[in-house]
């Protein structure tokens, strides 16, 4: 199991983009295995428990491990809980990194519903986030409690029986899935169907609810939500390969942030004075939504 690697301060180890957005949180702890890695943090004026999954730095390595036999056949289960049908890669990074450690950390902030949950994740984190939305509700050694998913290129984690479970185990009804441009790891595996994607049994499916950036993502951009089963098809969009649309959300490269002691290791790949960005992206995710709906079957 990965062992804890509790860092006490943001500054120890955060890029400077990482202490600009999170001042006033306190890290719990880290914990990384093989590609897998997780922060822990509480968010005192927000009554947060917040849980952040990291993902790959090589974005060609995710799209490997995700694409070739695309049906998934086989129920992924993790500390005896059953997520649904998850495709084996995502399965693994969530055997990786459920440890002992972290789930009495995520226990001892969340208490009795005192605090909100909150799991948000990048890539292949994204698909630990909403395996980890699952496992926490469902086990009898986490919080039981419902979260709130936010994710940023997420790819398709599993079949239908996982998103009906992810369904049950989140406080909306569903996910965030917040996507910029046409990167094609959020296309895959590549679901079933040629006009629309099937939600039949074993074939790749998305959950709902998808935001969707078209040409610019700043805290000020405008997504698009895309309705519907899997949000894929609603939106009409191509793929395409840049690979910055991947990694760069919100004027961050989340590949890398949080993670190294010695700042954000490469440009900021879009131009624009840095600003605390969650309250103003919630904001306008709550707008393109309007009346909260439960999400289409």
């Amino acid at each position: 199991m990965p062992q804890a690697r509790t860092v006490s301060t943001w500054g120890k180890m955060a890029s400077a983009s990482c202490n600009e957005e999170l001042a006033g949180t306190k890290l719990v702890g880290a914990w990384s295995k093989k590609h897998a890695a997780v922060l822990v943090v509480e968010d005192a004026k927000r009554n947060e428990a917040i849980v952040a999954f990291k993902g790959s730095n090589n974005t060609m390595d995710l799209i490997s491990s995700i694409s070739g036999g695309e049906l998934i056949w086989y129920e992924c289960v993790v500390r005896n809980v059953s997520l649904g049908r998850v495709h084996s890669a995502f399965c693994d990074y969530a055997r990786d990194i459920l440890s002992d450690d972290l789930i009495g950390a995520v226990n001892a902030l969340v208490g009795d519903g005192n605090r909100d949950l909150v799991i948000t994740g990048h890539s292949y984190g994204a698909a630990g986030a909403v395996a980890a939305a699952v496992f926490f509700f469902l086990s009898e050694e986490g919080p039981r409690a419902p979260s709130t998913v936010y994710t940023y290129g997420q790819p398709r984690t599993g079949d239908v029986t996982h998103v009906e479970k992810l369904y049950a185990a989140t406080a909306r009804g569903g996910a965030f899935r917040v996507v910029n441009r046409g990167y094609p790891v959020p296309h895959l595996p590549v679901c079933c169907g040629i006009t629309a994607c099937n939600s039949m049994a074993h074939c790749p499916f998305h959950n709902d609810v998808q935001a969707w950036y078209a040409t610019s993502m700043h805290s000020k951009s405008d997504g698009t939500i895309c309705p519907g089963p899997d949000g894929h098809d609603a939106c009409g969009y191509s793929i395409d390969t840049n690979v910055t649309a991947h990694l760069w959300y919100f004027e961050r490269n989340l590949g890398y942030m949080c993670m190294y002691a010695d700042g954000d290791p490469s440009p900021r790949a879009e131009a624009g004075k840095p600003t605390p960005l969650r309250a103003a992206v919630e904001a306008r995710l709550e707008a393109r939504l309007a009346a909260p709906q439960a999400p289409s079957r």
